[in-house]
């Protein structure tokens, strides 16, 4: 056996959040087991993990499951062993001691974390958690984990950003290609669980891969009684069992058991498209705040991820305490001289989106004279509107509120300013021949004298209580006149996503940074997805417009969006990683109207959730409205669309795969940032076996320190740089 050598380590004890402080006095003695453990994978079903490497901290997890101690919500002692080496050979003192005592606490659904301490920069661990049975120990499976270069250590930096994982039905194969790729961390930018059990409109489970809850009692049905019946989680139970679930996935395991993560969380975590702690399925029907919700996905997301809070070391989760702020997240990481990590947290102070999913159609928004306070003038897309509550548009208001029940709305909408456009379209669905006397319509004479201005169908919002026209596929130029809107009527707090104190946080770390690299770890993109159909001649009318793909992100908060990016505007080097939208872009997004401030946004396709072009085809074959209008056979066409050159509708977008699986790999030194795009087809995402090698495929980008451009390697070994103007790519001299 090779002589034992021994580092000081500082070990603070967590199990799941409970620290206690442990001595630092050297030592050799006996290990508090006879023999050697053996393997214990029923014991340790989620294997290992780690997270958070600093110069010289680092955070272990593991998981005990123990059926009685479960039942029971006892504690369970367990042992922690580190070592510079996978035989453990070479052992590190903890607390003075050859092993670590832990506890798992039945309150944290006998989760562990350790803090260690006093670690050297660059350092290389490895680790174990044993629990002893009756005089036999029962080991984990060994991980492997290290600790960041000192910040002054100008090191060559290698990380895999990956997002949105879904288990059902789906497999986890790009964790084995970033093992091959052997990256110092993987950052994985949220949706690291789905929580809802089997979606039809995106989830398809199988025997083998199906989300199952125990107790649906408490959980949110949809569909009840049918044969798509499915759930949505609400108690801790139900969101534990999300990770439970989740890192039982082989190929995941091996990831954490090779690898830190650097985790974030998106909506997922706790429910679709969620802002502070809302959620979005029931689009304005029923209020969907639910504090206690949040907090129970809060805790589990605590209790699972391998993270050192910013609260500081002895900090463990309070569901008492009060909600934003129960959990703060964001915080920042630096690896050596060249790369500073910054994670905001997008989710928590996010405010309501912008267009109200509930809204009446019909009703009037923005009114002519404050379209025309703006600059500009009345936009293109605008209409004639009346005032219901005026005693000549009686009849008017009856059809309105007639039309109540089959419309979908509430008939105390038959008041107020209404769309003229609405209002033809509601008699022609009444009145399909245009000959009947009870049905009133707006006089064709002095519709020119009417004043104008954009109601919510402006939006494409067809129908109340959708996403669509609200959050998704969203008519761009209304959006942009409301936003600014409200922006100036709210004295600029409509639009929000980091809140006060984390935005000052967010600008004042990311200006004042000294390394080489700024990467901002982005849940959500900040490169706006347009499609512009108002040239197709085959589109009808009601799509001859430009869209935005989606408003969930910060697209949907332009104002927002423009003050940070101008904020950060004169920082050099920025590379944004960022997930959510299960498709890869190569984009350069920038202030509004300020190209020269564009910073380089890297967008990663997801490891398994469905693809950004099937979940696009999916919901334009499935809603009626998109489906009559001829939406599927132009989703069939969405990455033309998005990167039609002619048209422009998306000149910062240099590249995107809208169909594809997979991750990104970022390579920094003091010259170059690069980034590799690892992709799959979106198919091998429903396969159990490991797809085959010549169905991985990439391509590499890279920019120069100093630029703003991004380039990409041609076939023969050369580069070409993306041109903002002629939207080509052209060869670097």
């Amino acid at each position: 056996m090779k002589r034992r050598t021994f580092l000081r380590i500082t070990a603070c004890t967590v199990a799941a959040g409970l620290l206690k402080s442990c001595g630092d006095d050297g030592g050799d003695a006996p290990l508090p087991w006879e023999g050697s453990p053996q393997p214990g994978d029923a014991l340790f079903p989620q294997s290992v993990a780690s997270g958070d490497p600093s110069p010289n901290t680092v955070i272990l997890w593991t998981r005990l499951e123990d059926a009685e101690a479960r039942a029971s919500g006892e504690d369970v002692p367990l042992y922690l062993e580190v070592a510079r080496d996978a035989a453990f050979e070479e052992p590190l003192a903890l607390g003075g001691e050859r092993v670590l005592r832990v506890t798992a606490e039945g309150a944290y659904d006998h989760c562990v974390k350790v803090r260690l301490q006093g670690l050297e920069p660059g350092m290389v661990l490895y680790y174990r958690f044993v629990v002893v049975r009756d005089g036999e120990a029962w080991m984990s499976r060994t991980g492997r984990t290290r600790t960041a270069p000192a910040p002054e250590d100008e090191v060559p930096v290698r990380f895999a950003f990956v997002s949105c994982q879904d288990y059902n039905g789906r497999y986890y194969h790009p964790y084995r290609a970033i093992l091959d790729e052997d990256p110092d961390f993987v950052l994985h930018l949220g949706d690291y669980v789905y929580e809802t059990t089997n979606d039809p409109g995106f989830q398809t489970g199988t025997e083998d891969r199906q989300m199952v809850f125990d107790d649906t009692a408490e959980a949110i049905v949809f569909n009840e009684g049918e044969e798509d019946e499915y759930h949505a989680a609400v108690t801790l139970e139900h969101y534990r069992t999300l990770y439970r679930t989740t890192r039982s996935d082989r190929d995941l395991q091996a990831a954490h058991e090779r690898c830190p993560f650097v985790c974030t969380w998106d909506d997922h975590e706790f429910t679709n498209d969620a802002w502070g702690a809302n959620g979005t399925y029931f689009n304005g029907r029923v209020d969907e705040e639910d504090v206690d919700r949040r907090k129970a996905a809060s805790q589990a997301w605590f209790e699972y991820m391998p993270v050192d809070w910013p609260q500081g070391p002895d900090f463990r989760y309070d569901p008492e305490a009060p909600f934003p702020g129960d959990l703060i997240i964001y915080r920042d990481l630096r690896w050596g001289s060249l790369a500073h990590l910054l994670l905001p947290d997008v989710r928590t102070w996010r405010t309501e989106h912008l267009v109200d999913e509930g809204g009446f159609p019909g009703r009037v928004v923005m009114t002519e004279d404050q379209l025309l306070a703006q600059p500009g003038g009345l936009p293109d897309v605008q209409g004639p509107y009346i005032d219901l509550d005026a005693p000549e548009n009686a009849p008017l208001r009856q059809l309105v509120a007639d039309g109540a029940e089959s419309g979908g709305y509430d008939p105390a909408h038959a008041r107020g300013l209404v769309s003229v456009t609405w209002l033809d379209d509601l008699a022609n669905r009444l009145d399909p021949d245009g000959t009947s006397p009870d049905v009133p319509r707006v006089p064709e004479d002095g519709r020119d004298e009417l004043p104008r201005g954009i109601a919510f169908h402006h939006f494409a919002k067809t129908a109340p209580y959708s996403s669509l026209g609200a959050r998704d596929l969203v008519v761009e130029e209304p959006l942009l006149r409301y936003s600014a809107h409200l922006w100036e009527e709210s004295q600029r707090t409509s639009e929000d996503m980091l809140g006060p104190e984390q935005e000052a946080w967010f600008i004042d770390t990311m200006r004042s940074s000294t390394a080489r690299w700024k990467i901002w770890g982005n849940a959500y993109p900040l490169s706006a997805m347009a499609v512009d159909l108002r040239t197709v001649e085959t589109a009808p009318p009601a799509l001859a417009q430009r869209f935005l793909m989606t408003a969930e992100d910060w697209a949907g908060m332009p104002r927002r969006r423009h003050h940070v990016l101008a904020a950060i505007a004169d920082v050099e080097n920025v590379l944004v990683c960022t997930g959510d939208r299960h498709a890869f872009l190569a984009a350069t997004p920038h202030p509004d109207g300020d190209p020269d401030a564009r910073v380089v946004e890297f967008v990663t396709g997801a490891v398994s959730s469905g693809t950004f072009g099937s979940i696009v085809l999916s919901r334009a074959q499935s809603d009626p409205t998109l489906r009559s209008a001829g939406a599927p056979a132009l989703a069939l066409l969405l990455r033309d669309f998005l990167l039609n050159r002619d048209v422009r509708a998306n000149p910062h977008i240099a590249e995107g795969l809208m169909r594809e699986h997979g991750f990104v790999m970022v390579e920094l030194d003091a010259d170059h940032a690069e980034a590799t795009f690892h992709y799959w087809d979106e198919a091998v995402a429903r396969q159990p076996e490991p797809p085959a090698e010549e169905e991985h495929r990439v391509i590499h980008f890279r920019v120069p320190s100093g630029s703003r451009s991004i380039e990409r390697a041609t076939g023969d070994g050369g580069w070409e740089r993306w041109d903002l103007q002629t939207l080509t790519w052209t060869p670097v001299d």
